[in-house]
């Protein structure tokens, strides 16, 4: 279940890299969540998924994994790959899924196995077409087919209390946004109940809005969810995002959403010394 070869594309991991020197490009790298047993999540991820166990250290005494597709090293043609971060902490991300900010990750995968996915702790919510799953964690999880992607992590969904805000503060940041995504139409001359319905393509809340630091058919990116409810979203510990860019320490803290969801901005250097 190891993404081929041919996937690997060096031009865009050399054009990044020049980019992110000259300060023209961010590249979001890092998400990481809470799980209530890190072996379980580890398990599932390596054993169900097809990851690569990257590093593993004892922090504060809480174990932190960080899981990959292949290399996040940006001086390899293979590198640059998004990466998820599990840290042993709490009861994971359990809990009503529209009062949280963090919502699910999307993946586009060349061969998924809902045998292995099953036999290693995914929980299997539907699978017509792609595959709603519940990772251990209570990580949740969309996975279409995808044999062209780069790297298989194509966006973090998250909500938002407030859209307007939160576009603005992430298109501050150097992210562009996408188009909404808008309702389905009826066709009833047509084969299918919906004019643009595809049911091999994960369905997207009318108004979710995508954002990204780059093409996103290359890179990883923030789905922006709509509110579903007017009370505070809740944000387990430690859920946080991290991205490289070439800034200084100074303009590069943990900048935080509306939503209180963080970004940790590291510099080239630091990203390479730390993978």
């Amino acid at each position: 279940m190891r993404v081929s070869a041919d996937k690997f594309c060096p031009q865009f991991v050399r054009k990044l890299s020049s980019d992110i020197e000259a300060g023209t490009g961010k590249f979001l790298q890092r998400l990481t969540l809470p799980v209530d047993d890190i072996n379980a999540a580890v398990n599932f991820w390596r054993n169900g998924m097809g990851a690569l166990v990257q590093s593993t250290r004892i922090e504060n005494g809480a174990n932190m994994t960080v899981m990959s597709f292949g290399p996040e090293t940006l001086r390899r043609d293979d590198g640059g790959k998004f990466a998820i971060e599990l840290v042993e902490a709490g009861q994971g991300v359990r809990g009503a899924p529209e009062s949280q900010v963090f919502q699910y990750v999307q993946l586009g995968m060349p061969v998924f196995r809902l045998s292995q996915v099953m036999a290693n702790g995914g929980e299997i919510v539907s699978a017509y077409g792609w595959t709603n799953l519940v990772a251990p964690g209570g990580i949740p999880l969309r996975v279409r087919i995808d044999e062209s992607r780069r790297d298989p992590f194509e966006f973090v969904a998250i909500r938002a209390s407030n859209m307007k805000a939160a576009i603005k503060h992430y298109e501050g940041l150097g992210m562009t946004a996408g188009k909404p995504s808008g309702g389905r139409k009826l066709d009833f001359a047509g084969s299918t109940i919906f004019e643009d319905s595809d049911a091999l393509e994960p369905d997207r809340e009318v108004g979710s809005v995508l954002m990204s630091f780059g093409d996103p058919s290359s890179s990883t990116g923030i789905l922006l969810l709509p509110p579903k409810s007017r009370k505070a979203l809740a944000l387990p510990a430690p859920l946080r995002l991290r991205a490289v860019a070439n800034t200084s320490p100074a303009q590069a803290p943990d900048v935080k959403s509306p939503d209180g969801l963080g970004i940790v901005f590291t510099t080239p250097e630091a990203y390479e010394a730390s993978v």
